[in-house]
């Protein structure tokens, strides 16, 4: 979802990783969006944008057990770092590749 750019980001204080993060993140939504058929483009419409996160949030892999084994919440529900945490630590598990190494 193109929707910032490097000029948004540099009139907001974000830390260098935090600016990294989202970009993963946000690789990730894109990239699960492909897969499933929706196409991004610029501009999109909120209705667009909708349709593509829910697609592309599928692509964000995290375990639905905690270690203890108590339900985690909905990867909606997270902070979007505490999400790429968890979903780092299942590719770190599943030993497939990503960009998150």
């Amino acid at each position: 979802m193109a929707m910032y750019t490097d000029a948004d980001w540099k009139l907001q204080k974000i830390k260098i990783k935090t600016k990294s993060e989202i970009r993963c993140v946000m690789g990730l939504i894109d990239d699960g969006a492909n897969l499933r058929g929706k196409h991004l483009g610029s501009p999109m419409s909120e209705a667009d944008c909708e349709i593509a996160f829910a697609r592309g949030v599928k692509n964000v892999k995290i375990f639905t057990k905690t270690p203890k084994g108590s339900n985690r919440m909905s990867k909606l529900e997270m902070k979007w770092t505490t999400a790429l945490k968890y979903h780092r630590k299942y590719e770190n598990m599943t030993k497939s590749g990503s960009c998150l190494k």
